[in-house]
């Protein structure tokens, strides 16, 4: 039974892929256990700073989304805390897994 959190009635997993990897499975694996043991919804988040354009890794991450049958989001920020922290209020995220910068 999730926990109600401020009218949160379905846990929500983000994961917030790193830069410097196409396929991050540690990251995906360990948000697939989370998603399991809660019975969560996933998203996948990837920040670009402002001015990166890397199309080929921004395609490898909507079909590794695609893969897990989530959605992939694709944001761009000068600052990516608070990108993410307003992301995460807007799409009621409960829980955020962050990739380790390469």
């Amino acid at each position: 039974m999730p926990i109600n959190l401020a009218g949160i009635d379905v846990p929500h997993v983000l994961a917030c892929l790193p830069i410097g990897e196409e396929r991050p499975a540690s990251l995906l694996e360990a948000a697939a256990r989370l998603v399991a043991g809660l019975n969560a919804r996933l998203s996948v988040v990837h920040v670009y700073p402002l001015g990166m354009i890397d199309a080929r890794r921004q395609e490898a991450h909507r079909a590794l989304a695609a893969e897990h049958t989530t959605s992939s989001w694709h944001l761009r920020s000068a600052d990516p805390v608070p990108c993410l922290r307003a992301f995460a209020r807007r799409h009621r995220v409960t829980h955020l897994l962050l990739g380790r910068q390469s």
